[in-house]
């Protein structure tokens, strides 16, 4: 070998080295923890910071983070007797799993379904038989083709993301994943269901002047490019007038640079939601204001959406101090223009030193996953949540640290927003750089690891 030829094998070997170390930086904590279990079991009821009620998963020590929620409309309360969809969840677990609140537990996601696994599994959505002939493609089966757009009878059914796909995941790690060509693929009806009355949402919506003219239609030209069609007519429900398909916006950014005030409106419309505290205009950034002695919360709501509720909200999220009742939250899927408190949330739980994907909706809470993370004092994080499809994963300064989690409750809005709670004397939180958009994650995305067990 030449020295010419061996440097270059060194060369080619170190940046193999590093590619396989940018690699292994990429993957979830998730992923070094074991699978034992996934159990379809009840959710646990536990009270949040302001007086909420929230919805946790059970046996949180041996719990995988990465929860799949299949609930419906949680304002209908569960039933005690007998099988209701509205109560169960399905939870991944370190060690074997047992109880009076487990619907059916899975040690082989590839192993044969047994009948009384398959029954199971099919009573939760009253589809009498399910196809599939191992537990993974199962659930997958029951995520993709069996959905309720009206959430009476079930979580709201799965859409493709931003590249046409359908995927589910549990624990953190991916479950299943097809390319989903509409007009083929099995669960093409409740799919186009899906996006008929995401689309009939944003009409009424744009209509009644929450979302800027022509929003519409311009949700028909996002779903034209994600799912190859031509014919966009398709998306809109029977008896709404056709409509043409208009281009799409992709951004809406704010910067807070416009002098210290008590409203936020700089480069977009802020709405406050009164918790107990404020986010201020305070040296250009967005800033909670100190609190004296008890936990305060402070939420705020840009007006200004996007064309597509499969987007991502990113900000620089700083805290000066403090190690108790202080995070930093970004908010996806808020509905435009209403108080509603409605919505997606990527948290930096400071005090805990958690990364958490959770969602709100109805006055009540629901922490779909957590994971471990060390935060510092004085240091400013970039905090990305990515909802794309029914996918959502939280992005801290570029690595993938909490997620990917399925939900697709929460659809057809369009508009985020940042949530902060600070604790005790001299403690703030503050956003700057604050960003939604519906095209490609500013989020590096992960390598996909296909558990095995």
């Amino acid at each position: 070998m030449t020295n010419k030829s061996r440097y270059f094998w060194i060369a080619a070997n170190v940046l193999c080295v590093i590619a396989l170390i940018l690699v292994l930086l990429q993957v979830t904590k998730t992923e070094a923890q074991t699978i034992a279990t996934i159990c379809i079991r009840e959710w646990d009821i536990d009270f949040f910071a302001d007086n909420e009620i929230q919805f946790v998963a059970p046996n949180q020590p041996e719990l995988i983070g990465g929860a799949i929620d299949l609930r419906g409309d949680i304002n209908n309360p569960p039933n005690d007797s007998g099988l209701n969809v509205i109560q169960w969840g399905i939870f991944a677990y370190s060690t074997a799993q047992s109880g009076p609140d487990i619907l059916v537990c899975f040690d082989d996601l590839d192993k044969t379904i047994s009948g009384p696994e398959r029954a199971a599994l099919a009573s939760l959505r009253n589809v009498g038989s399910l196809r599939a002939q191992n537990p993974r493609d199962a659930i997958f089966e029951l995520m993709t083709e069996s959905g309720d757009t009206s959430r009476i009878n079930g979580f709201y059914p799965l859409w493709a993301n931003k590249d046409s796909e359908l995927e589910v995941y549990i624990g953190g790690e991916l479950l299943k994943r097809e390319s989903f060509n509409l007009g083929t693929h099995p669960a093409t009806a409740k799919v186009l269901e899906a996006e008929q009355e995401k689309y009939r949402a944003i009409r009424s919506a744009t209509l009644a002047g929450r979302n800027d003219a022509g929003t519409h239609q311009r949700y028909l030209t996002v779903l034209k490019n994600k799912y190859g069609v031509s014919d966009t007519d398709q998306f809109i429900p029977p008896g709404l007038p056709k409509v043409a398909a208009l281009p799409h916006r992709t951004s809406q950014t704010e910067d807070f640079d416009c002098g210290d005030n008590e409203a936020l409106d700089c480069d977009l419309d802020w709405t406050t939601i009164t918790l107990g505290n404020d986010i201020d205009l305070i040296s250009s950034t967005a800033q909670t204001l100190a609190a004296a002695t008890s936990s305060t919360s402070a939420e705020e709501m840009s007006e200004d959406g996007v064309s597509s509720d499969d987007h991502f909200v990113e900000a620089d999220v700083f805290y000066n101090a403090g190690s108790i009742g202080i995070e930093g939250v970004v908010t996806s899927r808020k509905e435009c223009g209403t108080l509603t408190r409605t919505w997606y949330k990527g948290e930096a739980d400071f005090d805990a030193d958690t990364a958490e994907i959770g969602k709100r909706e109805a006055g009540s809470s629901t922490g779909l996953d957590s994971d471990s993370f060390s935060f510092s004092a004085a240091t400013t994080y970039t905090i990305n949540l990515d909802s794309d499809g029914t996918t959502h994963e939280l992005f801290i300064d570029t690595v993938s640290s909490s997620g990917p989690v399925t939900n697709g409750d929460i659809s057809g809005f369009l508009c985020g927003g940042m949530r902060g709670r600070n604790t005790g004397f001299n403690q703030f939180v503050s956003w700057n750089n604050w960003v939604i958009d519906d095209g490609v994650s500013a989020g590096a995305r992960r390598i996909l690891i296909f558990w095995p067990f």
